[in-house]
């Protein structure tokens, strides 16, 4: 089932996915999460809007120049340094498709995730047109390339599901990513989503 995001009034900074995303791991009721790939930014719009309840850890290859507001090692999703079961939540903020391997990191995050925790995974579902057809044939012919300058990989809807089941997660809901559109059938380009998994 796709629901739609429904935009709080009251946040004013920042991207409206951002502050949704944030707004939706608010409703967890707190606890620690990881954020792989948090980028080089002071504080993502994501982290601020999931409140005062949350605590967020955040790992990327890159060290930056920024001061983060939050703690931060610098890692990669496919050899996370931290404990078995240390997470409430894990998220991958469009960043699923920059992983080397994204479903060994998968792995690794469900080896962090606790046993009650959720993984959050937000993404752009890509289109089954000529581009990803001849990407997917290139990856099944073992014949690795990136889908494109910023992307070494890309997703539909159905092969992100399948790469979750792959890696032992269930998937509880999928929130469609729309500012403008008020749900998922009305959606000219339903796109952007945010897959919550358990």
């Amino acid at each position: 089932m796709v629901k739609n995001a429904g935009f709080s009034d009251k946040l004013s900074e920042g991207d409206e996915k951002t502050q949704y995303i944030g707004e939706i791991i608010a409703q967890t009721g707190g606890g620690l999460f990881l954020d792989i790939g948090c980028g080089v930014l002071p504080s993502p719009g994501y982290m601020a809007a999931s409140g005062g309840d949350v605590t967020w850890i955040g790992i990327d290859p890159l060290l930056g120049d920024v001061a983060r507001r939050f703690p931060f090692a610098q890692a990669v999703g496919e050899y996370l340094p931290f404990r078995d079961h240390t997470f409430d939540g894990v998220l991958y903020a469009s960043t699923i498709y920059h992983q080397t391997y994204p479903r060994r990191s998968l792995q690794r995050a469900r080896r962090v995730i606790s046993p009650r925790g959720k993984l959050y995974v937000w993404y752009e579902s890509d289109r089954i047109d000529g581009r990803y057809i001849a990407w997917k044939i290139r990856q099944m012919l073992g014949w690795p390339c990136h889908y494109s300058k910023l992307a070494r990989w890309a997703f539909t809807r159905n092969s992100l599901r399948s790469v979750l089941k792959q890696t032992g997660f269930v998937v509880e809901e999928e929130v469609l990513l729309c500012v403008k559109c008020p749900d998922y059938a009305t959606c000219r380009k339903p796109t952007h989503f945010l897959v919550i998994a358990r």
